[in-house]
């Protein structure tokens, strides 16, 4: 087997990786809660309490869906890629093709969490007596990522596009 061949080979296995890793964070919800509030996945399903629940009546749930299916096609498009080049057979962009489905993936991602963090947000309010008696309501708003830390379907999301990235330039320079 050739070198260049080789590097097909070890390209196209790597962005299969990435890919697995992308699919992979999907099973997994796309934050952490901080608080007592719900787990989010990014394909719009909810977990909170003892309760499941996916809903299209809200605009985040309906770009939601619309994002996952954006990253779904990408990654389609980038295990057909890379098994071309598993199997020798890459094209003249391929590793174009798989570079700008990568950067794809992370930039959906990181709209998904910009999204997330405008469109989430809670009206938290806060009761308590001080001196005399005298009780005083505070309210104030916390936004999604205020109580919420990233989780594996976020950062999965990310790290199988850097693997997927980092096959592409691969692909790209062995020719």
């Amino acid at each position: 087997m050739s070198k260049i061949s080789d590097n097909y080979n070890k390209a196209g296995l790597i962005s299969i990786i990435g890919s697995s890793i992308v699919l992979l964070s999907y099973l997994f919800p796309a934050n952490s809660p901080v608080i007592d509030t719900p787990y989010i996945w990014i394909w719009g399903l909810s977990y909170w309490k003892t309760e499941f629940y996916f809903s299209l009546k809200t605009i985040f749930s309906q770009i939601s869906v619309v994002l996952s299916i954006i990253i779904l096609g990408c990654v389609s498009v980038i295990i057909i890629t890379s098994n071309k080049l598993r199997k020798g057979e890459p094209f003249k962009s391929s590793g174009a093709i798989l570079i700008t489905l990568a950067v794809s993936i992370i930039v959906v991602v990181i709209y998904w969490a910009i999204i997330a963090h405008v469109m989430l947000e809670y009206l938290v309010e806060n009761r308590y007596t001080v001196e005399d008696g005298i009780e005083v309501t505070t309210r104030y708003t916390i936004n999604f990522w205020d109580y919420n830390n990233p989780g594996f379907g976020l950062v999965g999301l990310i790290i199988g596009a850097i693997v997927i990235l980092y096959g592409g330039i691969m692909e790209a320079s062995s020719k």
